[in-house]
């Protein structure tokens, strides 16, 4: 096979691919030129800067969402589709989506609907049903080999003992050299040691009432008090690229785009007919009880 003529004077044989032209460099750390350079601003500066230059979110690379709690899935699988849809619109292909089997017994499939709602076409969306969880590592791994694919998005219900260090680590070396960004998302698991760029949990959070006619806020009408965006409390808590955060984002289906706001308003403030708090340092009475007959 033919080398490059730099190779050649050094006395090393050059890497070159199967059409017998050099292979791109990689850096010291494994990852390809393209992969570590590639990025998607989420357009939320709170969490653009917490990654490497302030670039926003890497997208050869293994990152993590998840959440302890099963009922939280809706958070998981939200948070999970807000980041999917920035770089499904900054990127050409399709989208690789896994579920395992308990997935779709415990927390449900993609919807046609919703994914519109995050502005993410459902026709580029290819949606594996695996049968065993080693299946469905095994078609992530495939997936993110393929650079002509969006992003590769995988989800997990539960405790998987396939899904280990190992299997980590597998997914975020074939992201780092395809540059495909793979997506893991987990339902009802504690966190456990991974490879993951990037680790989030999720959870729900009290979204705020909208505007639905400009000046709402100043006459107070205008504003639904039973209609509010979707609002996730979102904690990073591993960012190999900086430093962790605990913050509230919120998903705009008008804009769709990620927001996050400066507080969280409650729909419901207090009960108009509920009975007034005890006042502080207040004493303890006993009442007389009732004799029976």
């Amino acid at each position: 096979m033919p080398v490059s003529p730099p190779a050649a004077r050094a006395g090393k044989p050059a890497r070159v691919d199967l059409a017998g032209k050099p292979a791109q460099a990689k850096s010291d750390t494994g990852q390809d030129k393209a992969g570590a350079s590639g990025r998607v601003r989420l357009g939320v500066p709170e969490v653009d800067g917490l990654m490497a230059c302030g670039a926003g979110l890497a997208l050869g690379a293994l990152h993590e969402i998840g959440a302890d709690e099963s009922r939280d899935c809706g958070a998981v699988s939200g948070l999970g589709l807000a980041f999917v849809a920035a770089v499904a619109r900054s990127r050409p292909g399709q989208v690789l989506w896994v579920c395992d089997p308990m997935v779709r017994r415990e927390t449900g499939l993609p919807h046609a609907p919703g994914l519109w709602q995050f502005g993410l076409d459902p026709a580029r969306i290819i949606l594996v049903l695996a049968r065993r969880p080693e299946e469905a590592l095994w078609a992530m791994e495939e997936g993110a080999r393929c650079p002509a694919l969006a992003a590769v998005v995988g989800e997990f219900h539960g405790f998987v003992r396939a899904l280990d260090l190992t299997a980590s680590r597998r997914l975020s070396l074939r992201a780092q050299e395809s540059g495909v960004p793979v997506f893991l998302l987990r339902h009802g698991a504690v966190a456990e040691p991974g490879a993951a760029l990037t680790r989030w949990r999720a959870a729900p959070a009290a979204s705020g009432p909208v505007a639905l006619a400009p000046g709402g806020s100043e006459t107070g009408m205008g504003r639904h008090p039973f209609i509010g965006l979707s609002r996730w409390r979102a904690a990073l808590d591993r960012n190999r690229e900086g430093s962790s955060a605990r913050l509230t984002l919120e998903w705009s289906h008008a804009a769709s785009r990620l927001a996050a706001p400066a507080a969280s308003d409650t729909l419901v403030s207090a009960t108009a007919v509920g009975p007034d708090p005890a006042a502080a340092g207040g004493e303890l009475v006993a009442f007389p009880g009732r004799r029976a007959g």
